[in-house]
């Protein structure tokens, strides 16, 4: 009878405190009673355990009689405390289990029961996700295991509530306020991106150093600039950078870039293996590399054993031989390969984008076309998808437009990914402006950017414009339509193979063919010289060579205007006032008036530029300039341009290159 036994236990307290608690705690820890109360049951078990080192000899006795000793009253509070604790996690209640951690502090896993607690806690704080309320987590539960992840969570909640609309000055603002959070980086990249929007303007990164000159990014923004404002490497560019941004702050690495760009080099091989060599005829560089490329941006390609990386002149590695494949820098970046995935370096090596795509383009117009799971879409430079990967092939951007295939058919897109020409063509080709040309079959048509058909799909051919003025053909008939499509010319010209090339118009005249014979229209289509000569091509804007008996001769713009009378076997170009032609199977130079100023001495005389000409004779290779003044010597049977733009002349003894923009001949010394 346990209301007997309550009460009996209750008058018996003060006679016998610990005999009595021990059986009240029994009353309240057993469950097939009405007065069952765990927090009651430990509450007297405690006073038992503590009054029992105090009992008399009667109370001791009796709890002898019952087989009970201090031992068994520990027992059954560790009982009673393992209860509670399973009965307390059950609950899930925050409230609960700071009662228990507080009450029963002789449980053998109270840190257990923190651990839950302040888990449940957090959980309920993370779910609201604010910053007031991780705020409060952090206040009540100073010693919680989760502390680092809270504030953590209520730094990002800070930053993500300062941030949500996403403004520039929110994100300025914030960095204002929370400088020593650990989100202002991100904060700053973002004003950066914002401030910025991936601009190809130098002038705006300038006024971003200018507004924000603590923030990190300023080195970026430098570094951009420089790119941007250097579209090539040379001392004129170097020194137009910098007068025009004397705050420039790395003049150590402007001085050195400066220095190098003066620097022509090319590579020579010597034991299988390429070193650089200055046209001063000094060695730069140790032959260390199976292969080195041609310098741009002042940087070249190198291979070793496989693998491809980048010097820049100084012969300094600055991205080591590393990657599978590896192209020319081009507006300071660089498309690398590696296991089949491509991706994009800056100067420096970091990778802008990563190496994730089977395919990447050139950019153009700050976007490049890459492959994702067979299927093409734009990055920019920063690697950001811009247009998702959905697109057969897609070629790069020009005029804000770009020429792509979709389910098998091409169409035009801008930037946007909003389509211009709709995806109904076998194929597309920009020509001019806005507008482009387009096959259907066997047969082509013209289309402008908005979708309009200039030119119906009927003809066999259509050139390029030139002049305002397009060639077309059908049926083997030539003529021209302009940049509306309309037909100015009617096809009443003979067309050949050559037709879409030879035809188009220089200084508002344009070869024709009738029966066989060329002449010249104007550009209304009216004859200007009648078709009589065998054949007629333009060596320039203003010269046309034209043949006669099988002999050539040239003239300003008209035969009429004759320069030299149709006597050389063939004219190859007329340029700085002279023609390279040949002379009874010779070569030779001679001036507009046809006087000789390289004679006909040559199997093969080849204008290289800046006014030197390669020449073969017996066999051997050599260099003149136009003065007929011998540059190299004819002693070498060996001749090729190298990759690093100079010429190379070769025989078993000796190597000489030939730099033709510095005018200099150099071997090594």
């Amino acid at each position: 009878n346990y209301f007997e036994a309550r009460n009996l236990f209750q008058k018996s307290i003060r006679k016998y405190p610990s005999l009595a608690g021990f059986g009240l705690s029994l009353i309240y820890f057993r469950t097939d009673n009405p007065f069952h109360q765990v927090d009651s049951a430990y509450t007297r078990i405690n006073a038992a355990i503590t009054a029992f080192d105090n009992a008399g000899e009667s109370e001791l006795k009796k709890f002898t009689e019952i087989s009970v000793d201090k031992d068994s009253l520990i027992r059954t509070r560790t009982a009673i405390t393992e209860l509670a604790f399973k009965r307390t996690i059950l609950t899930n209640d925050t409230a609960a289990l700071s009662n228990f951690i507080k009450r029963y502090q002789l449980h053998y896993d109270v840190s257990g029961a923190t651990r839950i607690r302040d888990s449940i806690a957090f959980e309920l704080f993370r779910k609201k996700n604010t910053s007031v309320g991780f705020r409060q987590y952090l206040e009540l539960y100073p010693e919680s295991h989760l502390v680092s992840e809270a504030k953590a969570r209520y730094e990002k909640s800070i930053y993500d509530e300062s941030v949500f609309d996403g403004k520039l000055s929110s994100y300025a603002g914030f960095i204002e306020q929370h400088s020593g959070s650990p989100f202002v980086n991100a904060a700053m990249k973002k004003v950066y991106e914002l401030f910025t929007a991936n601009s190809l303007d130098p002038d705006v990164y300038h006024q971003f150093i200018l507004k924000y000159s603590n923030y990190t990014q300023t080195e970026d923004a430098w570094q951009r600039i420089y790119d941007l404002h250097l579209t090539n490497y040379d001392e004129k560019s170097i020194l137009q950078f910098k007068d025009k941004y004397p705050d420039y702050p790395y003049l150590e690495e402007l001085n050195e870039d400066l220095r190098l760009s003066s620097l022509t080099l090319v590579a020579v091989k010597e034991k299988d293996l390429f070193g650089l060599w200055a046209t001063t005829g000094t060695k730069v560089m140790e032959p260390r590399y199976d292969f080195i490329g041609r310098f741009n941006d002042g940087i070249a390609v190198v291979s070793l054993d496989g693998k491809m990386g980048y010097i820049n002149k100084s012969g300094e590695e600055i991205i080591p031989p590393f990657y599978d494949d590896a192209e020319n820098f081009n507006d300071n970046l660089a498309i690398v390969g590696e296991k089949d995935k491509y991706g994009v370096i800056n100067r420096t090596g970091k990778m802008v984008v990563p190496l994730s795509y089977l395919e990447i383009a050139d950019f153009s117009e700050g976007l490049a076309a890459a492959t994702e799971m067979e299927l093409f879409g734009y990055i920019n430079r920063s690697g950001t998808i811009v247009i998702p990967f959905k697109y057969e092939s897609a070629g790069g951007f020009e005029n804000g437009m770009a020429i792509c295939q979709k389910e098998g058919f091409y169409g035009v897109i801008d930037k946007n990914d909003v389509i211009l020409v709709p995806f109904e063509y076998e194929s597309l080709q920009w020509l001019w402006n806005d507008v482009f040309k387009y096959t259907r079959g066997e047969t082509a048509g013209l289309v402008n950017v908005e979708g309009t058909l200039l030119l119906p799909g009927e003809y066999d051919e259509i050139g390029t414009f030139s002049e305002g003025k397009i060639v077309v053909v059908k049926d083997g008939k030539m003529g021209y339509a302009d940049t509306t499509g309309k037909i100015i010319i009617q096809l009443l010209f003979d067309a050949g193979k050559e037709s879409l090339v030879e035809s188009q118009f220089h200084n508002g005249m344009a070869v024709v063919r009738k029966n066989n014979r060329f002449g010249l229209i104007d550009s209304s289509g009216k004859m200007a010289i009648a078709p009589t000569y065998e054949d007629l091509k333009f060596l320039s804007d203003s010269i046309i060579a034209f043949r006669q008996n099988s002999k050539w001769g040239a003239g300003f713009i008209t035969p009429k205007n004759i320069l030299f009378t149709p006597r050389y076997d063939q004219i190859f170009s007329c340029e700085d006032g002279n023609c390279v032609v040949a002379f009874k199977g010779k070569q030779g130079l001679i001036d507009t008036k046809g006087k000789a100023i390289i004679p006909f001495q040559y199997e093969v005389l080849k204008r290289i530029g800046n006014g030197f000409f390669m020449a073969r004779k017996s066999g051997n290779y050599g260099v003149l300039n136009s003065e007929n003044i011998n540059v190299v010597s004819f002693l070498y049977d060996k001749y090729s341009e190298t990759d690093t733009g100079l010429f190379e002349f070769s025989n078993t003894n000796e190597t000489v290159w030939l730099d033709i923009v510095n005018k200099k001949v150099f071997s090594k010394n």
